[in-house]
């Protein structure tokens, strides 16, 4: 059954902050606004932001970091170093 248009939110996924995070960037609305609209603390919606900059930062990086945004390169076992084969990315 779908949940009715008034019913809270209960778990925010990545796919939703996502779409907060991009309002927010293209000035469409405010972190505050999205707080109160959502039942959210500022500082929630604050830090949302922040991991999704520095996620968006790490991935135009021509060497991303591991770790940031909660991903990181395969290592290959035998080497212990990026594969250059066949890079992926796994989160």
């Amino acid at each position: 059954m779908a949940p009715d248009a008034t019913e809270p939110i209960e778990r925010y996924t990545a796919k939703r902050r996502v779409v907060l995070g991009v309002s927010i960037l293209k000035g469409d609305t405010s972190v505050a606004e999205v707080a109160r609209q959502h039942g959210l603390t500022v500082a929630e919606v604050e830090d949302w932001r922040e991991k999704f900059l520095l996620g968006g930062e790490n991935a135009l990086r021509s060497r991303p970091k591991d770790g940031i945004g909660g991903c990181g390169y395969y290592r290959d076992s035998e080497t212990d170093s990026a594969s250059i084969e066949r890079p992926s990315i796994v989160c």
